[in-house]
């Protein structure tokens, strides 16, 4: 997906959008490999934890992106995200997935999501709540509570919680 062909909006009510689940795509700066030049890209993530002007989220990877078999990453650290009531579709080049895939609903039927895509356990996002966004929609079910017990178990203790 580029920035031209979303149409990002302001969050009218941040409060009530970014709860634990919620699934958006927002312009993100991302570093470039070897230069260090930033680039404006889409990012698609997942709320884990709401606070007054910002959430902690987690990253959605897709195929167009570095997926844990390209980086070499453990399939521990990541879970595949699926449509509610879908498969799990697996990388032709193989993967060791061992976490069960988080479920989500679409409430945008203008976007999808690729049947490739996985969450990223292994790094924590702050999104502040004035970022302009495209609501994808939410994580539902059992898989809210297995996104919360993953982010839990992939996290280094903070000296200060």
């Amino acid at each position: 997906m580029t920035l031209m062909k979303l149409d990002f909006e302001d969050v009218r009510k941040p409060r009530v959008f970014f709860k634990l689940g919620r699934v958006f795509i927002t312009p993100w700066c991302w570093p470039e490999d070897h230069t260090g030049q930033l680039l404006t890209k889409t990012a698609k993530f997942i709320v884990v934890k709401a606070t007054a002007r910002s959430s902690i989220c987690v990253c959605i990877n897709s195929r167009s992106e570095q997926t844990n078999t390209t980086l070499g990453m453990a399939g521990n650290h990541h879970a595949a995200l699926i449509l509610q009531g879908a498969i799990v579709t697996h990388h032709e080049q193989g993967e060791a997935l061992t976490k069960d895939p988080i479920e989500m609903k679409i409430e945008n039927d203008t976007l999808h999501i690729d049947p490739i895509s996985r969450v990223d356990f292994t790094k924590l996002y702050t999104v502040e709540h004035n970022v302009k966004v495209q609501n994808l929609g939410r994580v539902v079910g059992p898989s809210v509570a297995r996104l919360k017990h993953y982010v839990a178990e992939n996290q280094v203790p903070s000296p200060y919680s």
